[in-house]
């Protein structure tokens, strides 16, 4: 209707109806809206419809309004409808009008009603006022018990062109909700059909926000029922970051739910370059299922390409999942490869997480499943079940699962042959390895003349053959478990390995395989292995068991049961390895597959079982860089039987030892042919003792004793030994486990001595020793001794000398038992010297071309008469004997000097011993000075008296003493005459004549008594003799 018709139908209207009639016909119809409350009626209804009668009398709407106000009641009321569906709603909307003075929206509506009143059904009509309601007051489009569609924004009501009653929208707000989910549009523009209950969108937008990707959309062009609470938009358009980085059209899908699997939305093409996680280039479908994004490509391979370093991670699925910042497939084929190898399987799982920059690929059950992971870095077929790759680090994890007792996991050569490993192709009807061929001889000019890098597509195997296509994937998947072929189940084709043909001759025994296989054990989180992919090196943890041969015994047990592969096949490790009656050990040791030998590098040990083969007997030969040929280059295989390996060759000198104890004993380059067979009894190794580097020009042959240990003998005229210190005159050497020993005369600057067997060791000589005595070096201090032991260090010229149960003659005429120490310098002993008449022991004397020193020493003297008498001692003192004067002079430590035969000790600071006249003097420093002398013979406790000189004489067993004496004796102080007197050879006091007596008198003054003559009893009391 024109906004002209509107105009002029209002002044119709207005200008036909009196201000009396008008008033009375609002009456009627407030009478007639209260007859239909009488059943109806409540506190609340009642309130809205006099609140709707009094804004329909007031002057707040215009005339025009309030006429058509009246014509749609009376409508209502010729309709009969219902108080709450149509009165009380179109009461509802009108106050609302009023209260939000949005009498724009009111008239425009009314002008809707007064042209289309009469098109509405009852039911159109009741629809058109709730939902008019509802928007206007809450919102709200439409609100049911488990969803609610409302809409916020600019908005306008309007006329459609086919009449019917829209709001119009610029932009606003939708969102579909319940308690649990809310779906929101944004910059809506569009209209709302209130009597479809229906948006008609020209335009919208909506975005979505998960941990992987922040995504937009775009949608043009559509509809939806605002009766559902879900919805599908078929013109719509993504734009995610994140993760994923992709612009691309498809359909859009969501619906209120508590799942994370919505919004949905599935591109239109299937061949969408994108990227993922910014370095991935993927050419793919692209669905987004809330929180999972999926590639796929309508059933073709999607390949993706992940590119770290020098390495190409290649992933080939139909199906990948990108979620919680991981990519993953549960089916895909995986390859690593660089510009010379690669690794690869061709049925796991994978998946990567860009955060961690992590790679887990595992292999999965199933016929495929089987398929070991081949790896041409090393040669190796490798049947564990996970890698897991880290490309900060670059390098690779292998584990296994082990479950229950199966722990082993195998590494084998990828020309590994085993015959009964194939049994599963001899057991088809058909011969298999006939079509494979024959196929292979038509497509190529020859067999022999195969192109590896040519694909065969299994269509035109199956037509060649006669065969449906499941029965040709089953024989193709069992060649490709056994390294046949490579099948590429994706493209439906297949490539020829060299093992297809090489299986064939060698199931003839016409081609040379490999029996390489390497037993690890896995318990439950081990690692059994770890690949450097910078280095191409791989280490292989808990080795268990290695096999390189089946033509003969040879056991490898690597230390930490770990070795480390370098190359194809090859591989280090420090370890021990076991041949026939050899075993041979060392760091760093190589096996270098194309040698088909182990070299070792220095510093490796030759040692041999002893004759209870569970140990090695104690000779050991170390060499530097050697070689253990296991087998001719062309006979891997061990099928040829008649060789002369296995074979240990050297190219330098080795040496021998015993128990690590190296005896300089220098062989010359080994080379031993038939290991496995060969008995020690037929070995022999030439070659010449050294002795501290320095060769002796000693040769000899080393041959085997019973415990085979490494002896022999060299008879000698004469040799220097240690860089010509010592000469050796006929004699012999003999080398065998317990050492190396000589045996004949000895001369050097030090010493002469003979032994029958004294040890050479390094810069020593140990062992008991005959007739020795000193050299010319030694000739001030001439010693000389029959039997004694030695330990001689010839190049510091230092020498001990242990006289054991025999004695050493020093000087000529000195006996000493103990041990002598030259040091270079001087000569030194601990022990006992001896002479007819006294004796010096100590732990320390010093011998000199004059004199004898001694500290910490004894020194004692016998009587020569009565021998075991023991007439003078001294213990804890020093001793210096001078040979020239023949006197010894002793100086006191702690210990007093002591007459044991005359029960005295003597308190001097020294004693000299005047050989010549066999007398000892008692001396102190000061000559002033008073020495003390203790008798046991007088009392229970020591008498004590004092003197300036004391001379003991040993010929007539006396001790006389002289000056400063006074005898401290019962109530007298005794004075000997002449100040002097001597004591009886059995100690006691002698009959003191004329001698002068003090009486003691404490009350009165001392008494002096002269001239007597008195007796002393034991018990110190004075006798008078001649009163």
């Amino acid at each position: 209707m024109s906004y002209l018709y509107i105009v002029c139908f209002s002044i119709v209207l207005v200008f036909s109806v009196s201000p009396v009639d008008a008033q009375e016909s609002i009456s009627a119809l407030k009478e007639d809206v209260f007859d239909l409350m009488k059943d109806n009626s409540s506190r609340s209804n009642k309130k809205k419809v006099r609140k709707f009668f009094r804004i329909l009398n007031s002057k707040n709407l215009p005339s025009n309004t309030n006429s058509i106000v009246k014509f749609l009641l009376i409508d209502f009321n010729e309709r009969k409808l219902g108080f709450h569906n149509y009165y009380l709603s179109f009461f509802d909307f009108l106050i609302e009008c009023d209260d939000k003075k949005e009498y724009q929206l009111l008239n425009s509506v009314l002008n809707y009603f007064d042209s289309n009143l009469n098109t509405l059904s009852n039911i159109e009509l009741k629809h058109f006022l709730a939902r008019l309601n509802n928007f206007v007051k809450f919102n709200m489009l439409i609100d049911k018990e488990n969803f609610t569609w409302s809409a916020f924004g600019s908005y306008s009501f309007m006329i459609s062109s086919d009449q019917r009653p829209v709001f119009n929208f610029d932009k606003v707000q939708v969102s579909l909700a319940n308690k649990f989910d809310t779906v929101v549009f944004f910059n809506l523009t569009g209209q709302y059909e209130l009597l479809k209950n229906s948006l008609e969108v020209e335009y919208a937008e909506s975005d979505f926000y998960s941990e992987d990707v922040s995504v937009d959309f775009l949608f043009n062009n559509f509809s939806i029922d605002l009766n559902k609470n879900f919805f599908q938009i078929k013109n719509a358009t993504i734009r995610s970051q994140g993760v994923v980085s992709v612009i691309c059209n498809g359909v859009f899908k969501n619906k209120l739910t508590s799942s994370n699997n919505y919004p949905v939305f599935n591109s239109n093409s299937e061949s969408i370059s994108f990227k993922i996680f910014d370095n991935i280039d993927v050419v793919s479908g692209f669905e987004l299922r809330g929180e999972n994004i999926f590639l796929n490509r309508n059933g073709n391979p999607i390949h993706l390409l992940i590119k770290d370093d020098n390495n190409n991670y290649k992933v080939t699925s139909k199906h990948f999942q990108i979620s919680n910042n991981s990519l993953s497939s549960s089916d895909s084929r995986f390859v690593i490869s660089n510009q010379l190898d690669s690794i690869y399987h061709p049925v796991v799982k994978f998946s990567y997480n860009d955060f961690s920059q992590k790679i887990l690929i595992d292999r999965i059950s199933g016929q495929r499943g089987l398929n070991p992971i081949r790896n041409s870095f090393h040669g190796l077929n490798m049947f564990a079940d996970r890698l897991e790759i880290d490309l900060v680090y670059d390098n690779c994890l292998l584990f296994h699962y082990a479950p229950g007792t199966d722990i082993e996991v195998l590494f084998e050569s990828d020309n590994y042959f085993d015959k009964s490993r194939y049994n599963d192709f001899f057991s088809f009807d058909v011969n298999v390895f006939g079509l494979l061929f024959g196929f292979l001889s038509e497509i190529n000019d020859s067999v022999e003349e195969i192109d590896y890098s040519q694909i065969y597509f299994v269509k035109d195997f199956c037509d060649f053959n006669n065969l449906d296509f499941s029965t040709a994937i089953s024989y193709l998947i069992n060649f490709e478990i056994f390294g046949f072929l490579d099948y590429n189940r994706f493209d439906k084709n297949f490539k020829i390995k060299p093992w297809a043909l090489n299986f064939i001759d060698a199931v003839d025994a016409q081609y040379d395989y490999d029996v390489l296989k390497i037993e690890a054990l896995a318990g439950i989180g081990d690692t059994i292995a770890e690949i450097d992919l910078l280095l191409n090196t791989m280490d292989v943890f808990r080795v268990n068991k290695i096999n390189i041969t089946d033509r003969f015994d040879f056991d490898i047990y690597p230390m930490s049961n770990k070795i480390s592969f370098f190359d194809n096949k090859s591989f280090s490790m420090d370890g021990n390895i076991y041949i026939g009656d050899f075993a041979f050990s060392g760091k760093d040791v190589r096996f270098n597959y194309d040698d088909f030998a182990f070299q070792f590098n220095k510093n490796s040990i030759f040692s041999f079982i002893d004759p209870s083969g569970e140990e090695l007997s104690s000779s050991l030969i170390h060499f530097d860089y050697g070689f253990l040929f296991i087998d001719s280059v062309t006979n891997k295989s061990g099928l040829a039987m008649l060789n002369d390996f296995p074979r240990f060759q050297t190219y330098s000198h080795s040496f021998l030892s015993y128990n690590n104890d190296p005896v300089q004993f220098l062989i010359d380059p080994i080379s031993i042919n038939y290991l496995s067979d060969m008995s020690l009894d037929n070995l022999a190794f030439s070659g010449s003792l050294h002795i501290d580097g320095d060769s002796i020009e000693a040769n000899g042959v080393l041959k085997f004793n019973k415990a085979h240990n490494l002896e022999t003998v060299i008879m000698c005229d004469s040799i220097d030994i240690y860089k010509n210190k010592i000469t050796l005159e006929q004699g012999s050497l003999s080398l065998n486990q317990d050492g190396l020993f000589a045996s004949g005369n000895f001369t050097s600057n030090d010493l002469y001595f003979y032994s029958n067997s004294i040890e050479l060791l390094s810069g020593q000589l140990i062992g008991n020793v005959r007739n020795i005595m000193n050299g010319p070096k030694l000739d001030s201090v001439p010693f000389k001794a029959k039997l004694a032991g030695l330990h001689y260090t010839p190049y510091d010229n230092n020498f001990l000398i242990k006289s054991n149960n025999s004695t050493i003659n020093l000087y000529q005429d000195y006996n000493f038992k103990g041990d002598l120490y030259f040091d270079g310098n001087d000569l030194n002993g601990g022990g006992s010297l001896n002479t007819n008449l006294y004796k010096i022991e100590s732990s320390h004397i010093f011998f000199t071309h004059d004199n004898i020193m001694s500290a910490d020493a004894v020194f004692t003297v016998v009587s020569n008469d009565k021998k075991g008498l023991l007439l003078f001692k001294s213990s804890g003192a020093s001793v210096e004997y001078s040979l020239d004067n023949k006197s010894i002079l002793i100086n006191k430590s702690v210990e007093n000097f002591s007459l044991p035969h005359l029960s005295y000790f003597i308190d001097f600071e020294s004693v000299l011993f005047d050989l010549k006249k066999y007398e000892i003097n008692f001396l102190n420093y000061d000559p002033f000075s008073s020495g003390r002398l203790y008798t046991s013979k007088y009392g229970k406790t020591p008498f004590e008296y004092h003197a300036l000189n004391a001379t003991y004489s040993l010929g007539d067993n006396k001790l006389c003493v002289s000056d400063g004496i006074q005898l401290d004796i019962k109530r007298y102080w005794l004075q000997p005459s002449d100040n002097q007197f001597c004591v009886l050879d059995n100690g006691d006091f002698s009959v003191f004549e004329n001698a002068s007596l003090i009486k003691k008198r404490f009350l009165r003054k001392d008494k002096l008594i002269s001239d007597k003559d008195v007796f002393l009893t034991n018990k110190l009391k004075a006798d008078f003799i001649n009163d």
